[in-house]
């Protein structure tokens, strides 16, 4: 027994010491609880930083951790030193001399890292100190300085319980000059930011995840910082400003079009020592005669620029660039520096004149150089010959897709464009067009025209030959759709009309099969049938009109018809409803309603699947060919040009294409085709319609016994709105007294039994009475039908959002994003990822 509790005691012991050493080994990990850093700013453009990190172990072990600063937007990192608790790290060559409490740096050009050993660690929290200080990381301009920078790195794999930044400005500032931002990731932040004194901005931070990067800004008037601009600024800035664009265009008698550009260009920063023009090979067939001077100094066209002062060079070999044709010419100058300069840019263009009724004239000059526009002025002339000149309508010049409404004027035999300043046009592009009577100047038919035409012509062989064989198809697949779902005879076999119900069949369902899908009528003659099975009673009480409740749905009810008694009285209420309350409680089990019943009349093995599943089937094989053949239309249509013998079998097209949108939009509503039970069921139905029809000719012959019977059917039929108005003007005296399950005043209902011997048994008074009674029951059934018509039309209607609600909120505040951009005292604005710093950091073994 002592032996047995020996063993389990070295066996709890052994699981109990694996499971220490399994979870000592699967937890390491690592949690910053504080991270904080001091930022201070000196004049001289340093920016010397100390961090603190106070980091939670947890397994182990720990002997090392690293930092690392990338040269983005950065000059340099210097001056690293590392402490912990008041003992500084000592620094060595490289990880062959490390120990704990020692240090090393590692910069390869690109970035500056920075390794640390401490003693080995298990499960403990210590606190480390970083000094360093960076070069180049200050944005310095006359419209205001700047320090941003990225001081949690994405690049780590542990969380951040706290951050802090406290930045030291160089001056001392109110806080309305100054902007703040912070980023997480690339996505503006609401992080909190407070300004203690006018020399000190705190930024906080929780709960940075692993992978989030953190960037912290502040900028602030120029003038604090004595220091010249990085050079990464320099480039970030550098970048040419048109400000002056000059073109003159002359149309020449044999139809070349003659360019002169001028060009005042400021160049920002520097150095540069060439700018790229690119000009679009689209509706001309060639540029030639190239010409540049820079300052009126003419430059050579010359295939190698080395040993010139200024030259051009072209690529005129019609390659692709960005998806496009184009010519390239490159203009080389000496080096330049934050200066202004004038170039004189000519060249001719060749086949630029489309012919037709109307020859047109369309250039573009500029293509996706703008913006930025020319700040001062922009200008453009034509100068047509004098036979076009007389007939041409004033040009167009275009910016982008949209005319340009500048102020323009003829003088001398040319049109003049000119914009001096103001708003600038949305457009990235500068074209002109001009347009005159065909023939009038006799030039010739550009090469690029002639192609043109060409391919249209092939084009239109090629689309007549696939109407001429895509025809036929659509045409059988239209006959087979018609074959398949319309040859159901209206009545098949041929008999004579039907005076009773040809089979036990609710009028409801009578009416699904008849009408191919369900309709309110159908629930209004399942209230009737109800009514005169003896489920309701339609009473007239104070004034108006009520539904009661005489039995419980019971087993004897279809689930249908279970479900509109439900309808109209729910779970316990009580068991009477105004027709108000009835209108409400259709309108809400109008869906449950419509589901039953359409189950129901599947059970009849009347109709070969769901009702809704081949309707849309067929409407999407439709649609797919109606757009397929409108497809190959439209596309005959716009195409111009097309030979005469082609037009005249164009010109079935739209009567083909008509025909097929009659039958997309008829044929789904002859759906779902019906078994053949179904079709022979449907014409015994029609008819007994037929019959009841012909018997409603004559209101006089009917007994209040028809009525009963009929009145449900009829109403599926679609016919009870006729008849009870017709029956409601000439009531039969037969059948007035009442319906035996619609309840009148007890005055109207005296005068229908009210009778005398003479006449046949009912005196010419007491008919009267009783047309009076007739057209008060026809008067309660109509106000029942309208409410349930009220109540379904409600339910089937498509529902619209109330004049308070949209589906967007297009307000809200917004901020601008790029390097350099203005603000409202003239600094930089921030955008996600554009601050130095970042890198990595981490801990390991």
């Amino acid at each position: 027994m002592r032996h047995g509790r020996r063993s389990r005691g070295w066996l709890l012991g052994f699981f109990l010491a694996l499971a220490l050493l399994l979870a000592g080994c699967g937890g390491k990990s690592v949690e910053v609880l504080r991270r904080q850093g001091e930022f201070f700013i000196r004049p001289d453009g340093r920016v010397e930083v100390t961090e603190t990190w106070e980091v939670r172990f947890r397994g182990g072990p720990f002997r090392k951790a690293f930092r690392s600063i990338p040269y983005y937007r950065l000059e340099g990192v210097s001056d690293w030193q590392i402490a912990e608790d008041g003992q500084t790290y000592r620094e060595v060559e490289g990880a062959a001399e490390a120990a704990p409490y020692t240090f090393w740096v590692e910069d390869d050009g690109t970035e500056s890292r920075v390794v640390w050993r401490f003693p080995e660690t298990h499960s403990a929290t210590r606190t480390f100190t970083l000094r360093y200080t960076l070069h180049g990381v200050l944005w310095v301009a006359e419209e205001g300085d700047r320090f941003f920078y990225a001081f949690i790195e994405a690049d780590r794999g542990y969380s951040i319980r706290d951050a802090r930044a406290t930045v030291h400005l160089p001056a001392a500032f109110p806080p309305g000059r100054l902007e703040t931002a912070t980023f997480r990731g690339e996505e503006p932040s609401d992080d909190e930011v407070t300004f203690p004194d006018q020399r000190t901005v705190v930024f906080h931070a929780r709960k940075l995840a692993p992978g989030e990067r953190w960037e912290i800004g502040v900028s602030w008037p120029h003038g604090a910082v004595q220091a010249a601009s990085p050079a990464w600024q320099r480039e970030a800035m550098r970048w040419v400003r048109p400000e002056v664009y000059q073109a003159f265009l002359r149309l020449e008698p044999d139809g070349r079009v003659r360019v002169t550009e001028t060009w005042r260009l400021h160049f920002v920063s520097g150095p540069f020592t060439e700018f790229t023009r690119t000009l679009p090979q689209t509706r001309l067939d060639r540029i030639t005669d190239w010409g540049l001077s820079m300052d009126g100094q003419p430059c050579p066209w010359v295939d190698d620029p080395f040993g010139e002062d200024c030259a051009l060079t072209m690529s005129d070999d019609s390659g692709l660039l960005g998806g496009k044709r184009r010519y390239e010419a490159v203009w080389h100058f000496p080096e330049t520096n934050d200066a202004t300069h004038t170039f004189t840019f000519t060249y001719t263009v060749w086949g630029a004149v489309a012919q037709g009724e109307r020859d047109q004239l369309h250039l573009t000059l500029v293509d996706s150089l703008f913006p930025p526009w020319p700040s001062q002025k922009v200008e453009v002339g034509l100068a047509l010959p004098s036979e076009a000149l007389q007939t041409t309508a004033q040009p167009t010049l275009w910016a982008g897709k949209a005319p340009w409404d500048v102020p323009s004027w003829k003088q001398d035999g040319t049109w003049w464009f000119r914009w001096a300043g103001g708003a600038t046009p949305g457009g990235t592009s500068l074209a002109i067009e001009a347009s005159w009577p065909g023939a009038l100047l006799a030039l010739p038919v550009p090469a690029w025209q002639q192609r043109q035409q060409a391919r249209i012509a092939a084009y239109h062989q090629r689309l007549f030959k696939i109407g001429l064989l895509t025809a036929p198809f659509v045409l059988l697949v239209v006959v087979l759709l018609v074959l398949l779902f319309l040859l159901e005879p209206p009545l098949w076999p041929w008999p004579w009309p039907k005076s009773a119900p040809p089979e036990a069949l609710p009028p409801a369902l009578v009416g699904v099969l008849l009408d191919r899908q369900v309709l309110q009528r159908h629930v209004l003659a399942t209230l009737w049938d109800l009514a005169r099975k003896g489920y309701l009673r339609l009473e007239h009480r104070g004034g108006t009109y009520r539904w009661r409740r005489l039995r419980d749905a019971d087993v004897h009810l279809l689930p249908y018809e279970q479900a509109v008694l439900e309808s109209l009285f729910p779970g316990d209420e009580k068991r009477s409803c105004s027709l108000a309350t009835a209108q409400r409680r259709l309108e809400v089990g109008w869906d449950e309603v419509v589901r039953l019943l359409e189950i129901e009349a599947l059970g009849n093995r009347h109709w070969f699947r769901w009702p809704w599943h081949i309707r849309a089937k067929v409407r999407r094989v439709l649609n797919l060919a109606v757009g397929v053949w409108g497809f190959v239309f439209v596309g005959g249509c716009l195409l111009v040009d097309a030979p005469a013998e082609e037009q005249k079998i164009y010109l079935l097209w739209p009567v083909l294409l008509g025909g097929m949108l009659v039958v997309q939009w008829w044929l789904p509503r002859r759906l779902p085709p019906r078994t053949w039970g179904g079709w022979r069921a449907a014409a015994r139905w029609r008819a007994y319609r037929l019959g009841l029809w012909l018997r409603w000719l004559r209101p006089s012959a009917l007994s209040q016994d028809t009525l009963d019977e009929t009145l449900a059917y009829a109403t599926a039929f679609g016919l009870g709105p006729r008849l009870w108005r017709r029956l409601q003007a000439r009531p039969p005296a037969a059948a007035s007294a009442s319906f035996a399950w619609v309840h009148l005043p007890a005055a109207a209902s005296a005068a229908g039994r009210s009778s005398s011997p003479s006449e046949g048994g009912v005196t010419v008074s007491a008919t009267d009475a009783l047309n009076a009674a007739a057209g008060a029951v026809f008067a309660a059934l109509e106000a029942a039908a309208n409410g349930v018509f009220s109540a379904l039309n409600a339910a089937t209607a498509p529902s619209t959002p109330s004049s308070g609600s949209s589906g967007y909120n297009s307000s809200g505040s917004s901020s601008s994003s790029g390097f350099g951009g203005s603000s409202s005292w003239g600094g930089s604005t921030f955008s996600g990822g554009g601050g130095s710093g970042g890198g990595s950091s981490g801990f390991g073994e």
